[in-house]
């Protein structure tokens, strides 16, 4: 009964819940599972809060059983469950005590018998290494001692540490620190020193969660809860026992999990009280396979590279430590110093390299190509084995030894191009430029600063700051094998960034897809920047070709997996005649209206950001490829402005969707931000696009021939001043509607920051706040408004630096620059 008060709301939230592994049960059939524990014989018992007993779930070896067997009954809402060193097992009854359910020899009794006969909501329990029994009276907020050792109870519990809000699991970590979880607190607390000594006062150890109850430290080192309310079990620590900053998932998408076990195989249960059944959440028997992969099917590099780095990526986390062998199938060893395998050790994800060396013999040949095949041994009684997954084979093409030096025409400031030769090195393309070479990174939509030693293929993009005289570079003439990464939560798959090499025009068809087939152009290189671009605007009458050293963005739906696509220039292609992509409007494609913002005026400014939005049965419910430069009308890596972007959003069916547009101009002046073309209608409903000023306070709606004109002061930061705000309306829906408000005051305040808005209808509204890079840093209020919200914000739990206070819901988009003053 006093769980499901509790948790009565968890059904529908765990339905929709995503999980980070897939559960497996372990046993069905019980009433509201809550503690478990494997005994000294290898059985698994977990007791049954509402049904008031404790049933034997598996045999000796920790195979489960096929249904539940009743161990013992009449008990009181049992929960924690501990065997003692004498062999007598005691379970813990929130309705009343501690009673002793087993023998020495952990059978049955034919009832319970009083350990300790009266508490106040006893739920968890723990032996320490010293043989003291602790409990966690909930009701009374405090974890107690009952025994002293010797499986003797006390004739009266002592305190062991008390002013907890509601403790339910207790763990001692392998230090002999001992922790609880504090149910109604939200967080995890520790109670002592590593001698098991209680603290005056209770630490903090991990908090943000919604309703900690179970706690375990598993083999690893690692500590688990088990979030009730929130559906899953979390993280706590490292694998020292140290907390980590906020709480990670292990596992989620669980009804109502408590009590967390690890068996002696190394499997991790938890009892899920509102599934009734108990689940193998993770570990030794019942874990995943692990993926292991080249990281890119086919490699370049040019024959004085010295060496090459094939890239294994382990995907997941082994049980026990596996071997992995890299072997050459095909080529000449001798051309690879004697290469012909090698291996490494796998215990834990992540990027494993093996270097290749390349022997410069001379000699003026032909490319070489070489073939390399993963293998893997997995260790004795893996249940996570390592397997192999594609891409199985790479190939590595090291070019002739003859450099080839090619001239790259560049414009001053940054400059984005493709690599005309192969087997550059990162570092040398820096000492040519002067400074750092950047590459694109698709999953973090940017470009990222290049190792030194990095290889670069040709056709690669790169982007350097540039003075604006050519840029000399020698490499290797071998093909172009351009590099790719998968993005899932990207519509059409993958990302793909091509380059022409050459210095004529290049068909795009020149380009070949296996896999998988182009579907758009996301974003063309123009001036050293990357702007939006289309395939929905683009005519059928002329081939589209990409310029001499230019760089476009590729969107490909893959056919089957994304891993299988890979997109390649052959090493010789002809010159082509046809629209060049940089000259290219950016319109809707099928499916989509499009909103297009220009800035202008300051120094020449003369740039565009775009907004895509699908509708009907074309929802674009995820982000679209921002400007790897930093975001829409944001700064470059390298220090300068670049103002292109397209950002793909929601359907404008579902309300109004809001978007922030980060402008970031050269120097103060006059600024305006104008509609480039008329958004138009979708059905008969018009496209409104309305720019939400938080520095002025204003909201206006903007039309093509009306600008939006504002100042930028000298010094002044506008980076996060403005919003585009875009909604469907019919021609009567505005009528009679009193306009939201917020107001933020004192501003700027040293002290508590009264932050009131006004929501006429009482419709949901998030009210928040966020630093200047965009983060949220504090909800204020995030639900019904019924009418209003006022509240206040601690100015002196912020940092003295400018924040963005914002309020956002169905109609609503109001933003108030806040500055906080020491």
């Amino acid at each position: 009964m006093l769980r499901t008060l509790r948790t009565a709301a968890l059904a529908a939230l765990c339905l929709s819940a995503s999980v980070a592994a897939q559960p497996s049960p372990y046993v069905t059939g019980l009433t509201d599972p809550y503690g478990l524990i494997q005994l000294a014989d290898g059985r698994v018992l977990v007791t049954e809060y509402l049904a008031g007993e404790v049933s034997v779930i598996s045999d000796g070896d920790g195979v489960a059983l096929d249904a539940p067997e009743l161990f013992i009954d009449d008990l009181v809402f049992p929960a924690g469950i501990v065997q003692l060193a004498d062999g007598r097992v005691l379970v813990a009854e929130a309705g009343g005590g501690v009673s002793v359910i087993s023998d020495g020899e952990a059978s049955p009794l034919d009832s319970p018998q009083p350990f300790i006969a009266s508490l106040k909501g006893a739920l968890g329990l723990l032996r320490l290494e010293d043989d003291r029994v602790l409990v966690a009276e909930s009701f009374r907020g405090r974890v107690a001692i009952i025994s002293d050792g010797g499986g003797v109870p006390r004739v009266n519990p002592r305190t062991f540490v008390n002013r907890l809000q509601d403790p339910e699991g207790i763990v001692q970590l392998a230090d002999g620190r001992v922790l609880t979880s504090e149910y109604n607190g939200g967080g995890v607390t520790l109670l002592s020193t590593p001698e098991a000594v209680p603290l005056d006062d209770p630490i903090p150890y991990v908090g943000g969660l919604d309703s900690p109850s179970g706690l375990i430290q598993l083999a690893d080192g690692r500590v688990l809860v088990a979030d009730i309310e929130a559906g899953r079990v979390a993280v706590l620590s490292d694998t020292n026992g140290d907390p980590l900053e906020q709480a990670e998932d292990y596992a989620t998408g669980l009804a109502q999990p408590a009590g967390l076990l690890q068996l002696a195989d190394g499997r991790v249960l938890v009892a899920e009280g509102d599934a009734g059944q108990v689940t193998v959440i993770g570990g030794s028997s019942g874990g995943s396979e692990v993926p292991v992969s080249f990281a890119s099917v086919a490699l370049s590099a040019s024959e004085d590279a010295g060496t090459v780095d094939l890239v294994v990526d382990v995907e997941g986390e082994p049980d026990v430590p596996a071997t992995v062998t890299v072997t050459l199938t095909d080529g000449d060893a001798d051309d690879l110093g004697g290469f012909t395998s090698a291996s490494f050790t796998v215990d834990g994800a992540g990027a494993y390299a093996v270097t290749v060396p390349i022997t410069d013999d001379a000699l003026v040949e032909e490319n070489e190509s070489f073939l390399f095949a993963l293998s893997v041994t997995n260790g004795p009684a893996a249940e996570s084995p390592l397997i192999v997954t594609s891409p199985s084979t790479t190939t590595l093409t090291v070019a002739d030894d003859d450099l080839v030096t090619v001239a790259v025409p560049t414009a001053a400031g940054p400059f984005l191009f493709a690599a005309p030769v192969g087997g550059l090195v990162a570092g040398d393309v820096a000492a040519t430029v002067g400074g750092p070479v950047y590459t694109y990174d698709a999953s973090a939509r940017a470009f990222v600063e290049a190792d030194a030693d990095a290889v670069f293929s040709r056709g690669e993009a790169l982007l350097v700051l540039s003075s604006g005289d050519d840029l000399e570079l020698a490499g290797g003439p071998g093909p172009a094998v351009l590099t790719f990464e998968t993005d899932a939560s990207t519509p059409g798959g993958v990302l793909a960034v091509v380059g022409n090499p050459t210095d004529h025009p290049v068909a795009l068809d020149a380009f070949e897809v296996s896999g998988g087939a182009l579907t758009d152009v996301a974003l063309v290189a123009e001036a050293g920047a990357l702007r939006p671009v289309s395939l929905g605007g683009l005519s059928d009458d002329a081939p589209l070709v990409l310029r001499p050293y230019e760089v476009a963005v590729l969107r490909i739906a893959p056919a089957e997996s994304p891993d299988d696509v890979a997109v390649t220039l052959a090493a010789s292609v002809e010159p082509a005649e046809g629209t060049p992509l940089a000259n290219a409007p950016f319109v809707p494609i099928e499916g989509e209206t499009a909103v297009i913002l220009s800035l202008s005026g300051g120094p020449g400014v003369a740039d565009s950001a775009a907004l895509r939005f699908g509708v009907g049965d074309a929802d674009l419910d995820a982000p679209d490829l921002g400007s790897p430069l930093g975001g829409a009308l944001s700064v470059a890596p390298t220090g300068t402005a670049d103002r292109f972007a397209a950002l793909s959003l929601g359907s404008l069916e579902g309300g109004p969707v809001t978007a922030p547009l980060s402008v970031d101009v050269p120097e103060a002046g006059p600024y305006q931000i104008a509609l480039a073309g008329d958004p138009g209608t979708v059905g008969d409903l018009v496209v409104v696009v309305e720019l939400i000023d938080a520095l002025a306070g204003t909201t206006t709606v903007i039309q093509v021939g009306a600008p939006y004109a504002f100042t930028v002061g000298p010094g002044e930061n506008s980076s996060d001043r403005f919003m585009a705000r875009v909604r469907l309306v019919g021609v009567d829906t505005e009528g009679g509607v009193p306009s939201p408000t917020l107001a933020v005051g004192p501003n700027p305040s040293a002290g508590v920051v009264s932050v009131r808005l006004r929501s006429p209808g009482g419709a949901p509204v998030r009210l928040a706040v966020y630093d200047a890079l965009g983060r949220e840093v504090a909800v204020l209020h995030d639900g019904p408004t019924a009418g209003g919200v006022q509240t206040g914000l601690p100015a002196g739990a912020l940092s003295p630096v400018t924040y963005v206070v914002r309020a956002t819901g169905d109609g609503i988009a109001l933003a108030r620059v806040l500055a906080i003053a020491r």
